[in-house]
């Protein structure tokens, strides 16, 4: 890597990571941090906006996502080709002048991935830069506040600080790094703050692509820690599993997930006649326990996806047999999967613990299918191969293309619109648990690495 942030912006980048952990932003809390975030951009010289519509699943809330578009974009697919410019943009150690960009033909699209959509090209890429500004809710057992934003060492403690303010606070700079120069190219980058990924359902991501849909899009590029997500998953460069890969880590594709409550309806009786009922929960656990042991190694190309029980209620507190019972659990899709094809792995695996109680299995359905994770991997892409081609090489067959077992709004953005979705963030720990932290030099290199990306494509 070439490219070098000054002593300067290595601090503002790390203030500002803390300046947005000390903002409480959960489901709960109010419109506060949004109007940092386009106070903060218009004195970097970026005009944002909040998205002119809400969620229709979510009228109750005032929340709205956060939108900049710099460049010239789709306005001037017709225009003639620009002089060249003589706008650079001093990135520490780098400075590299702008002019017109050319760009290969984009690939198709292989089948069962995502890739670029059909549209006339303008001559720049056109890219979405992408972050959640929520976070989960504040629980107990932490050593400091949550919203301290205070330094240890090389890490940035508080809640969200890893996932995924750091993400969000880069994303601020490096708008703010490009925005006078992207006004002198024929490229877009539409940079998105979303609401609701902590929250079911991904509602702030559905709402932004409601109104944007990203038709034309070569890339989308989202700074979620990357390094937590991908730990102990599959890399489909190497086609085997990396326990705990460092940073910097690129993930390229993602499973899908899908919630299905099994009811156990058995037949109450006194407990001191036991045999004169049907327990439940017995049934239940047994279940439970063949879960437990049906679970496999899989991957997202390879194998199954993984149960989780999420849930488990049944039963009182009374003398008597339990009559029901109903257990919540969480099953990843890797591709090829979907709610029909596990219903009926379901069914196969109650029939193996031959239960007493009548057995009801059901979907927990989203607000909407198109609120549903699907997983997805993305293809061949001349964007995602630039990006690449700036990593480490590590060892034979190049850098490592990671894909993860989480979900999150990368799952509606690849799959809803077929673009090629990059996930690449800083690494840190304890993410959605107290004393959260975030790697600052692993913040410092992101926003270095991203600079130098959007350097090269948009420049001559």
């Amino acid at each position: 890597m070439t490219c070098h942030l000054t002593p300067e912006q290595k601090t503002e980048l790390v203030q500002l990571v803390a300046q947005l952990v000390q903002i409480p932003s959960s489901s709960q809390d109010g419109e506060e941090i949004y109007r940092f975030v386009i106070q903060r951009l218009d004195s970097m010289g970026v005009q944002a906006h909040y998205q002119s519509a809400g969620s229709p699943y979510s009228l109750a809330s005032p929340l709205r996502n956060l939108v900049a578009r710099l460049g010239k974009g789709v306005a001037s697919r017709d225009a003639q080709p620009m002089e060249e410019s003589a706008t650079s943009i001093d990135a520490g150690t780098t400075t590299v002048p702008r002019g017109k960009t050319t760009r290969k033909k984009s690939p198709r699209r292989p089948p069962g991935g995502t890739g670029p959509t059909s549209r006339p090209s303008p001559l720049g890429p056109r890219i979405m830069l992408n972050g959640h500004l929520d976070t989960v809710v504040h629980r107990g057992g932490w050593l400091r506040s949550p919203y301290s934003g205070h330094i240890e060492g090389d890490r940035l403690y508080g809640l969200g600080a890893a996932d995924m303010k750091a993400g969000c606070a880069i994303n601020m700079l490096i708008a703010g790094l490009l925005a006078s120069s992207l006004n002198e190219i024929d490229g877009e980058l539409l940079v998105t703050f979303v609401f609701g990924e902590e929250a079911p359902f991904s509602l702030g991501a559905d709402a932004l692509l409601g109104e944007y849909p990203l038709e034309g899009f070569d890339l989308v590029l989202v700074t979620e820690p990357s390094p937590i997500l991908a730990v102990n998953d599959w890399c489909a460069t190497h086609r085997k599993t990396h326990k705990n890969k460092p940073f910097p880590v690129a993930i390229v594709g993602a499973e899908g997930r899908e919630l299905f409550e099994v009811e156990f309806l058995g037949k109450s009786a006194h407990a001191s006649h036991p045999t004169l009922g049907i327990n439940a929960l017995h049934d239940a656990a047994r279940f439970v326990a063949e879960l437990a042991n049906f679970d496999l190694h899989s991957s997202i190309q390879m194998g199954r996806g993984h149960y989780v029980v999420l849930n488990i209620t049944g039963g009182d507190e009374i003398f008597t047999v339990p009559d029901h019972a109903k257990i919540l659990v969480n099953r990843q899709l890797t591709l090829g999967e979907d709610a029909k094809t596990v219903t009926t792995e379901l069914k196969r695996i109650i029939r193996v613990i031959e239960p007493h109680s009548t057995v009801r299995i059901g979907r927990r359905y989203s607000p909407g299918e198109e609120l549903e994770y699907r997983p997805y991997m993305s293809g061949e892409s001349e964007m995602l191969d630039r990006f690449f081609s700036l990593l480490p090489k590590g060892s034979r067959g190049g850098p490592c293309r990671m894909t993860t077992s989480s979900v999150g709004d990368f799952n509606l953005f690849a799959t809803r619109t077929r673009v090629p979705t990059l996930v690449f963030g800083p690494g840190g720990g304890n993410i959605h648990a107290p004393n959260e932290w975030v790697s600052i030099p692993d913040v410092i290199a992101t926003a270095e690495y991203l600079l130098q990306f959007f350097l090269e494509v948009y420049s001559h």
